[in-house]
């Protein structure tokens, strides 16, 4: 059982694999809000690796800013919601609404796969 997701050259991304119940299937999904999602982890990415580099000089504000990014977040099931920055007084939280290929993509990135399911050999579902 399991998934390989590959990004394609053209956009969008092959799934191919194998389901829980031994059905094997292969589909092109193609979700823009997953890109801008993913694009936004990147520049998320990009900037932890300049506040690493600045971190020595400022590391007791640092350290402080990190204690308070560490308040738990909820365990939530929507799927189709991805809270990439937390609100805080005066800014409203950064959230990517997924649509229904982004939520598969997210689950074949977050999960084991164990949830998704071939429906015949080509469309990919996700069980609740």
């Amino acid at each position: 059982m399991g998934f390989k997701v590959s990004p394609l050259v053209s956009g969008g991304y092959l799934v191919e694999g194998e389901d829980t119940n031994g059905t094997k299937g292969s589909t092109l999904l193609v979700s823009p809000a997953w890109d801008a999602y993913q694009a936004i982890l990147r520049h998320k990415q990009a900037e932890e690796v300049f506040s690493a580099e600045v971190g020595e000089f400022f590391k007791p504000l640092l350290d402080a800013a990190d204690r308070a990014k560490a308040v738990a977040h909820p365990d939530t099931r929507d799927w189709s919601r991805v809270v990439v920055t937390e609100g805080t007084e005066g800014k409203d939280s950064e959230v990517v609404e997924l649509d229904s290929e982004g939520v598969l993509l997210r689950i074949l990135t977050e999960t084991d796969g164990s949830m998704l399911r071939w429906i015949g050999t080509d469309t990919l579902v996700a069980l609740a």
